[in-house]
């Protein structure tokens, strides 16, 4: 078996009787570009090609796995139920039609399908539950709050419903009220709780002024009421240790008595309250 230092390839045109046996003959008796043929084919290994194309395969893998994620996962974008609307004109004007009603004309319209991810989906619900119970809320507010809501229900586990009859309970979409025990903004938080709690989530505590701020309220609110949750075990504790305290509310517990349960009624009165309004107004 000749080697691989032996193996010349050589061109039809030199297969004459004239040909010369060129296996022992030395670099310079080739042109210099059927050498450099040589030097690539004895340096080609199946294996380098193997190597180069592993990232490239690999990329591939985790893409098409990326999409499958996202398609499977709880937010992947889907449609939703609502309204068809036309756009025409340059201008995007509502036009609910519904199965009885036909246009009186006929015109160039361009139809489209707003398609929302289920995180978004319920953001919108949950703002035009906000706009519902309370009309003084613009529509770019009841959005933002609307998407905070969802965002922390999610984090923690909540029903938005439940965060909003809280926000009910303590000061009716109110942002700047205050107790006679100074709690402050839409949550009712007192500054020396908040401001432990910014320290918590390593958010800025510029002074008690920070809780006017609605966003800035809430997420310390609800996060004080997950950690009375798991402190308490119980989510009515949990509400009633938010309105008493929890110093009282470990009191009474140890003392053996019955916990106020008026604030959690009020509240849960207020969640009731709040889904059927979330009925009416879903999407």
């Amino acid at each position: 078996m000749v080697g691989r230092e032996d193996a010349v390839m050589v061109s039809p045109l030199h297969s004459s009787p004239w040909r010369m046996d060129l296996r022992g003959a030395g670099p310079g008796a080739f042109p210099h570009s059927y050498r450099v043929f040589l030097r690539r084919r004895d340096r080609w290994d199946p294996h380098h090609l193997g190597v180069m194309a592993l990232p490239m395969v690999l990329s591939v893998l985790f893409a098409g796995l990326g999409s499958v994620l996202e398609h499977e996962a709880p937010g992947a974008r889907e449609p939703i139920p609502h309204q068809s609307y036309c756009c025409g004109g340059g201008a995007a004007t509502a036009a609910p039609l519904g199965d009885d009603a036909l246009p009186s004309r006929i015109e160039t319209f361009t139809a489209f399908r707003v398609v929302y991810s289920r995180q978004e989906s319920r953001a919108l619900e949950v703002a035009r539950v906000l706009e519902a119970l309370s009309p003084d809320l613009d529509d770019s507010n009841g959005r933002r709050l609307g998407m905070l809501l969802t965002d922390l229900s999610s984090h923690y586990g909540y029903d938005p419903a439940l965060i909003v009859a809280v926000i009910m309970t303590e000061s009716s979409f109110d942002p700047s009220s205050r107790s006679h025990r100074g709690a402050v903004g839409l949550m009712q938080l007192l500054p020396n709780t908040a401001e432990s709690l910014a320290e918590e989530t390593h958010r800025p505590w510029s002074g008690e002024h920070a809780l006017l701020d609605p966003t800035f309220n809430i997420s310390l609110g609800v996060r004080y009421l997950a950690k009375l949750h798991k402190r308490f075990g119980s989510l009515e504790l949990a509400l009633a240790a938010y309105n008493y305290g929890p110093s009282r509310v470990e009191e009474i517990l140890r003392r053996g008595s019955p916990v106020p349960m008026d604030y959690t009624q009020r509240v849960l009165d207020h969640y009731q309250e709040v889904r059927r309004v979330e009925d009416s107004v879903r999407l």
